[in-house]
């Protein structure tokens, strides 16, 4: 067990051990394999990839960027190289599947479009497709930031763009920390709409 909980990779293996053990359960117990199965699995990927998400946008607020301003150049070397860009990575690609599995999922729930215009389409009839399109449009205004401003400014930050000078990356700081702070305002939101989509109407 020390070998398991020494290493991250084998800890995260033994977690999805444990879910698939869950699921073999579920199978026993008369599950099937069908597509109830697959819009669960949907959902669990989104649900896992927005709590990583999510989880970051608060680190980076809370712990990462305070950090930054309050360490001697020696330190932020250190930051730039040791964690900032395995934040950067786990961002960018949770971002990722969070959207695609959330949008596939509404695709498969018969509702991505009604929740894509906002329930306009069907005259706002259903409250829950306004609520759930909210949440969608927000979480993709998250991935915007994420990968067309945050990531940008971090790569200069980080010293990742070649022939910026030392004022060029003080910028890129300040901007990356500004789009790292609406990350921080939609976060709630966010969660707000998706959760009272499925538990308030």
């Amino acid at each position: 067990m020390k070998a398991i909980l020494e290493a991250p990779w084998k800890a995260f293996t033994l977690g999805l051990a444990v879910a698939g053990i869950l699921l073999a359960l579920y199978l026993v117990q008369d599950g099937a394999l069908d597509e109830a199965l697959l819009r669960f699995a949907l959902r669990w990927v989104h649900v896992v990839c927005a709590i990583i998400w999510v989880g970051l946008v608060f680190f980076v607020n809370f712990v990462m960027i305070p950090a930054n301003y309050a360490i001697d150049d020696a330190g932020r070397a250190v930051l730039a190289k040791w964690i900032a860009p395995g934040v950067a990575m786990w961002f960018r690609q949770t971002s990722h599947i969070a959207v695609a599995a959330g949008l596939l999922l509404a695709w498969m729930n018969g509702y991505l479009l009604e929740a894509l215009t906002l329930g306009a389409i069907e005259g706002f009839a259903v409250p829950k497709h306004v609520m759930i399109g909210l949440g969608m449009w927000i979480g993709i205004a998250m991935w915007v930031l994420v990968h067309h401003f945050i990531w940008p400014n971090m790569r200069i930050m980080l010293g990742l763009v070649p022939d910026k000078s030392k004022e060029e990356r003080f910028a890129a700081r300040v901007r990356m920390r500004n789009f790292a702070r609406m990350n921080l305002v939609l976060s709630l939101p966010v969660t707000f709409a998706m959760v009272a989509a499925r538990s308030l109407y």
